[in-house]
């Protein structure tokens, strides 16, 4: 009875694992998103349930302990998940899904001390243990990278200061016209930081480390340490190598600055599922095994498109250092005078002029949250005859489909959402190219300069267009790259600057007056 009862389990998981293979395949289209999604759930809801059965069969005569932790664990855990989902907006979503992902790594790093610290470990023959132990030592550091590595690159991707403080001058409170002191925002930096002579201390974490190791698997057999000791120094070897991921992870996403940092998420995404599939091999559930292996190979293959899509290598990525500076014009080149523009010319040049008009959206539009005025001047242009279309380049944004997700919100329609390869034939044209806060992926020295800091990456080709308009907060600033760009100058190029939100408003209102 309990030999088919546990066929029934690993059936069950089997299902559940198909649903989350159909889930990926799901959202990895538009269309097909929301039930990939829905199945998604549908599979986690069946592996919920499955393990609750699971816990209560292998229970003994406690087993409503085991049953009540479980329990209370899953709500409280789907209470936080309903919590975060009602109040984290869609503009949130890249530093809600680096939290997630640290939540994945604590969870293996949690699970390794645990099976650390349980008598069972003990009980194993010699081959048996040591292939326990190094699961539990790869689970625990790469837990612990993952973890405190998803909370940096949280922190870098955050849109607001982590907090406030009083503005002093000469030690004194500077008072606003209101009475009250005047506060400024703490943000967490976003321009790489590289420890001076990085290699010389990566070389003594991975001894280190290697140290941890070698004391894990061989401590019970090692007479340095007092007799009953030997247990002790493998728990505190795994301790050990918890504190050494936590370090490398701090030093190696605070190397990286903000124009990595979607793939840096997308890496620590893949690291999670191959740290909830060392889990699984800790615990021997095969549903952990599976899902962890499906988040980490697509995690991974999800980086490497990504650096694909900026001309960078996965080595250079992790190495650091890439952009976060100011904007940096080129010695010796003349940019000459920025075009520029206002609502009612810009108006006049959509209603006079264009027939065929592409909308580039960037990081810009998220920050202002003006996806929602997109869609208006959406629907106003093609109220009066026009053709819109949209053109995502791969790593707009924060993340990995932010534009697509933030157009979605306000119900752009799928068939008017275009990626780059697709698009960028049809430039040349193009009457008019919105471009609404893109920079680096926009710049035409990508393919023109072998010297710019980001030569041969794939960008947009939108100076091709017969007329280019720019929505930008200002000329000063410059994209991830730190590089002007030579776009903003050209002849066919307008910039209508100011925030986007203010901007896209303005402009509804004087189409609607036409």
């Amino acid at each position: 009875m309990e030999d088919r009862t546990q066929q029934i389990v690993l059936v069950a998981y089997l299902i559940s694992a198909l649903m989350f293979v159909f889930s990926l395949k799901g959202l990895s289209h538009q269309e097909s998103a929301k039930r990939g999604n829905f199945l998604g759930m549908m599979g986690m809801l069946v592996a919920l349930v499955t393990t609750c059965i699971a816990v209560y069969l292998k229970s003994t005569a406690n087993w409503w302990l085991g049953f009540v932790i479980f329990i209370a664990t899953t709500i409280c855990g789907s209470l936080l998940g309903v919590l975060m989902a009602v109040r984290v907006s869609m503009q949130g979503m890249p530093y809600l899904v680096a939290l997630l992902n640290a939540f994945g790594g604590l969870a293996a790093v949690l699970a390794g001390i645990a099976l650390v610290f349980d008598p069972t470990l003990l009980s194993m023959t010699s081959a048996e243990k040591y292939f326990a132990k190094i699961e539990i030592f790869l689970g625990v550091l790469i837990g612990a990278i993952t973890f405190l590595g998803s909370i940096i690159a949280m922190l870098k991707l955050m849109e607001k200061p982590l907090f406030y403080v009083t503005q002093k001058e000469n030690g004194k409170a500077v008072v606003g016209a209101d009475g009250k002191p005047k506060k400024r925002g703490v943000w967490f930096p976003s321009k790489p930081f590289i420890l001076p002579c990085r290699p010389v201390w990566d070389v003594m974490m991975f001894c280190v480390m290697i140290g941890c190791l070698v004391v894990f698997l061989l401590a019970e057999n090692l007479t340095i340490f007092p007799h009953g000791y030997n247990t002790w120094a493998e728990r505190i070897a795994v301790l050990a190598t918890m504190v050494i991921g936590f370090i490398w992870a701090f030093f190696f996403v605070m190397a990286i600055g903000g124009a990595d940092m979607p793939v840096v998420v997308s890496m620590l995404n893949s690291c999670s599922g191959w740290a909830g599939a060392l889990t699984g091999f800790m615990v021997s559930n095969v549903l952990l095994i599976i899902t962890g292996s499906l988040v980490g190979s697509s995690g991974t293959i999800l980086s490497i498109i990504m650096c694909d899509a900026m001309n960078r290598s996965i080595p250079a990525v992790l190495l650091g250092g890439f952009g976060g500076g100011p904007a940096k014009k080129q010695q010796g080149r003349e940019y000459g005078e920025a075009n520029k523009t206002n609502p009612d010319e810009f108006a006049n040049l959509l209603l006079d002029e264009a027939e065929d008009i592409i909308i580039v959206p960037g990081y810009g539009m998220a920050a202002a949250r003006a996806q929602t005025q997109v869609a208006q001047l959406t629907n106003i242009l093609t109220s009066k005859g026009k053709t819109v279309r949209f053109a995502i380049h791969p790593v707009a944004g924060r993340l990995p489909g932010h534009m697509n997700v933030l157009l979605a919100e306000a119900d752009v329609p799928y068939d008017m959402v275009f990626e780059m390869d697709e698009i960028n034939k049809d430039m040349p044209a193009c009457d008019v190219v919105l471009v609404i806060g893109a920079n680096d992926i926009v710049n035409p020295d990508a393919e023109t300069d072998p010297a710019s800091p980001i030569a041969g990456m794939p960008v947009l080709q939108v100076w091709k267009a017969k007329n280019v308009v720019v929505m930008k907060r200002s000329l000063g600033g410059a994209g991830y790259a730190g590089v002007v760009n030579p776009l903003f100058y050209n002849k066919n190029t307008m910039m209508f600057l100011g925030g986007a939100g203010t901007n896209l408003d303005k402009l509804n209102v004087a189409l609607q007056k036409e």
